[in-house]
């Protein structure tokens, strides 16, 4: 605990699959090809991971239209039904929308800590991450009305992003009790 935060340290992260066509993905996300900066790749480790895809604003993060079919179409059914992380980057700030995979029935997902170390380890495979940063803030959930923010701090090697701790607070929003007598 650090403050109102609360640090974890996940997994490390690193590429897990060839990256996969921009055109093919742009379609199954509602973009112009355009928008698309570096080709979508996944991303993860120990069992976790996202196809993670780069756009160019914000805006177009927010303009996402999913379709799965599309998506298995475009890059295979494991990672197309898979988590999807869309995310646009600069300056030490990621905006980013996460769609959980489908046999999770969850949909969109407002703050995903699992994602952050997969999402620093593709802003550093892409070279976005500036080699003397160590820190970034991620804001998730805006474009579903529960903005989140996540924050990750980390080491980069190279390409190589290495070391990730992710921070957060929360809000309690529910409780309850069992009484089991």
């Amino acid at each position: 605990r650090e403050g109102d935060r609360f640090w974890m340290t996940p997994p490390p992260a690193e590429p897990l699959m060839a990256p996969f066509d921009r055109a093919a993905v742009a379609q199954a996300i509602g973009l112009p090809v355009s928008s698309m900066i570096m080709p979508p790749q996944v991303f993860g480790g120990k069992g976790v991971s996202f196809t993670c895809i780069p756009v160019d604003t914000e805006l177009n993060v927010d303009w996402v239209m999913l379709d799965r079919n599309d998506l298995i179409a475009a890059v295979g059914e494991e990672a197309g039904a898979g988590n999807v992380l869309i995310a646009h980057y600069a300056g030490g700030r990621a905006y980013v929308r996460m769609f959980a995979a489908v046999a999770s029935n969850i949909g969109e997902d407002a703050a995903t800590g699992s994602a952050v170390a997969p999402l620093c380890a593709a802003l550093g495979w892409w070279r976005l991450l500036d080699q003397t940063r160590t820190e970034i803030t991620i804001e998730q959930g805006t474009a579903m009305g529960r903005k989140s923010i996540l924050y990750a701090r980390f080491a980069v090697e190279g390409t190589y992003v290495q070391q990730v701790r992710v921070g957060g607070s929360c809000v309690p929003v529910y409780e309850a009790s069992l009484d089991l007598s």
